[in-house]
């Protein structure tokens, strides 16, 4: 009967233990054996020490999982900071790939460019090339109908008569007389001088002239010129320029024939070089 009661006294102060209401019991009933009494101070202590492990081990284990869930936490948050900084990689990577792309695409744009320019360079530089060929064949081609032509001009000059004398192209020509090789200069009423060239010019080689002096009324000179433009009235003989000419002096009965710059010479240009014997009417 004891040990029924006690169990019922046990579980009570179990339930009011799990309740948290055991503290404020008072002591069960009360006997004159203190030794039977239910709930005694040993009984108390002994719950109270099983409460306080039960809390410890409570705590302890709440601290147990505090602490996991901070470690899972912390872990959780190192995971999204990997991710994150994964994500943070790729996007990099990303950008990186683009970039170099973008790089890669400008260089060889560059290049073709460059290789297009290059090949539009090089088809000017042929279009040149094949201009200058064309050019100098041209060139060749007028040339050598140059040399064909001189050729056959000095040909025709082998049989060329040098004494027709250009009285068409001469501005003068109203005061001149031609008859075939003869030139007369027939009146110096209006005019003092004039000078008469041959209708052809001497290009190459050594002609031989021989001047016939049918009559000189005062002045001559006899000779070679390039200037063709000094035919007519405007130059007198004096003053020829790039000429080589016989000057045939002042009749001798000028008052002036015996002066220095009368006296019959060589004259290159406006200058007399050599005297020679004087020539008269018939030479």
């Amino acid at each position: 009967r004891r040990a029924s009661e006690a169990v019922v006294a046990f579980f009570g102060w179990t339930v009011a233990l799990i309740a948290g209401v055991l503290p404020a019991w008072p002591v069960g009933v009360i006997t004159s054996r203190p030794e039977e009494e239910v709930g005694g101070e040993e009984a108390r202590r002994i719950i109270f020490e099983l409460e306080a492990e039960r809390r410890k081990q409570v705590r302890a284990d709440e601290e147990r999982k505090a602490e996991i869930a901070k470690k899972e936490a912390a872990q959780d948050a190192e995971r999204q900071e990997a991710r994150r900084r994964a994500e943070e990689q790729r996007e990099a990577e990303r950008r990186e790939q683009e970039q170099r792309e973008e790089e890669e695409g400008a260089q060889a744009a560059r290049e073709e460019a460059a290789r297009a320019e290059e090949a539009r360079l090089a088809e000017i530089a042929a279009q040149e090339e094949r201009r200058k060929a064309e050019a100098r064949k041209r060139e060749e081609a007028e040339l050598a109908e140059l040399a064909e032509l001189a050729k056959k001009r000095k040909e025709e000059q082998r049989y060329l008569d040098w004494c027709i004398w250009n009285y068409d192209a001469n501005p003068e020509r109203r005061f001149l007389e031609v008859s075939g090789g003869m030139v007369s200069f027939p009146s110096d009423e209006k005019a003092n001088f004039c000078n008469v060239v041959t209708a052809e010019g001497l290009e190459d080689g050594a002609v031989f002239f021989e001047f016939v002096m049918h009559q000189i009324g005062d002045e001559q000179w006899c000779g070679l010129t390039t200037d063709p433009s000094q035919a007519g009235g405007r130059v007198s003989g004096r003053n020829l320029m790039r000429s080589w000419t016989y000057y045939c002096g002042r009749r001798l009965g000028h008052k002036d024939s015996k002066l220095t710059e009368n006296l019959p010479a060589l004259q290159v240009g406006k200058r007399p070089r050599r005297n020679f014997a004087r020539v008269v009417s018939g030479d």
